[in-house]
């Protein structure tokens, strides 16, 4: 949800006509929405459904708000709210899992107490058995050094380095492609909702974004689809 702070949006606007304010938030509320919008004032006008004489009226003033950077329109106070919220959504995820980990682990030791302790004699292992747990102790199978696959974890945050690794693939919004993957992810179920390093997948998430947002400088080749809407 956008973060809304109603005295910093009117100190902002006082004194603009009503249809210049109006065209402002939905502006706002579009690039929330859709991450970054488009250059083309034709495009905006029909995103916020203002007919000509409106947006005559009103461009002028909302321009400014939403300069071309990195070849879209954005405001960069908005962008600004949107990684603390990401951030701090992050924190209290984190917080959550923390709070469940230590919880469990009590339960645990609470019950370990309560259970009585009754040591019972074991046979001496043969020759045989001692060399064969040596040996699974000095060189362990492949399978138990693997990690298992796991659901991603709630805890996983747009960390420095992984936004870095987002913008080296040239993203334009980084927070934004982060929501959509975290969003994405923690609702997938099933064994194709399990892998064994969640980085690699966030990195393999990024350079496919990467390639859909500029696939000519990536060198792949547009789909019958996004060629025929390449114009609308």
């Amino acid at each position: 949800m956008m973060p809304w702070f109603p005295g910093d949006f009117l100190r902002s606007v006082r004194g603009w006509p009503l249809v210049a304010r109006a065209i402002y938030r939905e502006l706002l509320d579009a690039q929330w929405d859709m991450g970054v919008l488009p250059i083309a004032t034709a495009e905006l006008q029909q995103i916020v459904g203002a007919t000509t004489p409106e947006w005559e009226a009103a461009w002028e003033r909302v321009a400014p708000k939403f300069p071309v950077i990195n070849g879209h329109r954005l405001n960069p106070r908005l962008e600004e709210h949107r990684s603390r919220a990401l951030i701090k959504q992050s924190k209290r995820k984190a917080a959550g899992q923390k709070g469940g980990l230590a919880k469990a682990v009590a339960n645990a030791r609470a019950n370990a107490l309560a259970k009585p302790y009754h040591p019972s004699p074991s046979p001496s292992p043969s020759p045989s058995e001692s060399s064969q747990s040596l040996d699974s102790e000095i060189r362990p199978t492949a399978r138990a050094t693997r990690s298992p696959a796991t659901y991603m974890p709630e805890s996983f945050a747009l960390t420095p380095e992984r936004e870095a690794y987002a913008r080296e693939q040239k993203l334009l919004n980084p927070a934004r492609t982060f929501q959509n993957f975290y969003d994405y992810w923690y609702g997938k179920s099933g064994a194709n909702g399990k892998h064994r390093d969640w980085d690699r997948v966030w990195q393999r998430w990024c350079r496919t974004e990467a390639d859909r947002q500029n696939p000519i400088a990536n060198g792949v080749r547009k789909t019958r689809y996004e060629q025929l809407t390449e114009d609308l």
